[in-house]
């Protein structure tokens, strides 16, 4: 049984593109893969930590601070 090929997912023309973007030769530099990690880290950090300190708001928890400021944190 063969798959229909898919134009979106199709791994040969994901790794053409990345070459030719230049992201290929980013990630396979020294410091390309941390550097990835550490934005990817920092991003869940922010998402987790945010949206947290809402839901512990909702929950009753940090009272103190108002909904419309912890809203901007979480649009």
């Amino acid at each position: 049984m063969t798959y229909p090929a898919d134009p979106l997912l199709d791994p040969v023309a994901i790794v053409e593109w990345a070459i030719d973007t230049g992201i290929f030769d980013i990630m396979h530099s020294a410091w390309g893969w941390p550097l990835a990690e550490v934005l990817h880290f920092v991003g869940l950090a922010l998402l987790a930590g945010s949206v947290g300190m809402f839901d512990l708001r909702m929950m009753g928890f940090l009272s103190g601070l108002a909904l419309p400021a912890l809203h901007r944190l979480v649009p």
